[in-house]
């Protein structure tokens, strides 16, 4: 078999860019550590966690001119929308009127027309999603006619082109360089929206769906989980950030809107002191203790359906044997509302029992049962 020949370069051909010639520039940041001109930053987190509409709240400020969260205004007020799940009618423009957008600089962009190979538009009809990367240029093209600062891809997947394999490193690199090499291009700052994969593991860089090449392509990382302290509160945390000192994790809640009862707007709350490897750990904790309270509720209202009545004796015992602990089962016997009860009384307190019984059961039902206090 023939091999191909490689000619070496000339020693006289320059290769490459001189660093005595590259004119350094400062970060332009849209939200220090978090967003930056000509930048990809990923956002991750678990549905219906809000992050939709943190998003409105950030290209609402953006199409005002106004700064995100800890950073400088910039000059360009466009945005762009790339949006798959959300309608436009009912939840994206009503979520922008409530954050006081500035609706003539936004654009909503999520379908395609379908052409042929030639270009044309045979079925004015037919529609196809925008994919990464075939329609980078065309991205590019409205960043500049539209003077746009901020382009929203949510959620990514949706948009990679389907023959690409989500967690294939090179795939994932192969579809995104493009993207961030357009961003650099044109300065507009790109945010890119991901769910939280099914993993274990307590590192939030690698709780995000897909490669990790996804989060190595951006330059900056962002979760959005609960609050530890106040269930109803949210916790914006920096994940991963390439440039400059990691900025604080930022509170946020959702209100119901002045105008719209059934739209939410973003109110924010300060700093907070969580990190993002601190609210997925507190997360899988929580999965965690709802698989254990599940199976000992599971557990007890069986047992107690079969046996009709048991004391806590007996009831443990065969606990452990299934693997559930005493703690375990105490907490589920509270959930669940399982009524105890003295039995035997007329017996006289040293042989009356106490029995575990579900609330609708009668407890002299059945007594096979060992003396003990609940």
């Amino acid at each position: 078999m023939s091999m191909a020949t490689i000619t070496p370069l000339r020693p006289a051909l320059q290769i490459g860019i001189r660093a005595d010639q590259v004119q350094t520039q400062r970060i332009a940041w849209r939200s220090r550590g978090r967003i930056a001109r000509g930048k990809m930053t990923i956002l991750d987190g678990d549905p219906g966690l809000g992050k939709s509409t943190l998003l409105m709240d950030w290209a609402a400020k953006v199409s005002r001119g106004e700064p995100l969260p800890d950073g400088d205004p910039q000059p360009e007020r466009g945005v762009l929308l790339i949006c798959a799940e959300d309608d436009p009618a009912d939840t994206i423009v009503p979520r922008l009127i409530a954050a006081k957008a500035e609706l003539s600089q936004i654009t909503i962009l999520s379908e395609l027309p379908v052409t042929d190979e030639q270009g044309n538009i045979p079925d004015p009809d037919a529609r196809r999603l925008v994919m990464l990367p075939l329609d980078v240029p065309l991205i590019e093209t409205a960043i500049r006619e539209l003077d746009v600062g901020l382009v929203v891809i949510d959620p990514l997947f949706a948009f990679i082109d389907p023959e690409l394999k989500a967690n294939s490193d090179q795939d994932i690199r192969a579809a995104l360089t493009p993207r961030a090499a357009a961003l650099q291009r044109t300065h507009a700052s790109a945010i890119l929206v991901r769910h939280l994969n099914k993993s274990a593991n307590a590192s939030a860089l690698y709780r995000g769906g897909g490669s990790i090449g996804v989060i190595g392509v951006a330059r900056f990382g962002l979760l959005v989980a609960r609050d530890r302290d106040d269930r109803e509160s949210r916790v914006l945390a920096p994940v991963k950030g390439n440039l400059g000192r990691e900025p604080p994790s930022l509170g946020f809640r959702l209100e119901s809107s002045e105008e719209n009862d059934d739209v939410a707007r973003v109110i924010w709350t300060g700093i907070k002191h969580d990190s993002a490897d601190d609210l997925v750990g507190d997360a899988l904790a929580s999965n965690e203790q709802k698989e254990i309270a599940t199976a000992a509720e599971e557990f007890l209202t069986q047992y107690l359906s079969h046996q009709k009545v048991a004391s806590r004796d007996s009831i443990v015992a065969d606990a452990k044997r299934a693997g559930i602990s005493v703690r375990a089962i105490d907490s589920a016997k509270r959930r669940l509302g399982i009524k105890h009860t003295r039995l035997g009384e007329h017996l006289g307190l040293a042989n009356a029992i106490w029995v575990w019984h579900l609330p609708d059961q009668d407890p002299e039902a059945a007594m096979t049962v060992s003396p003990h206090k609940p």
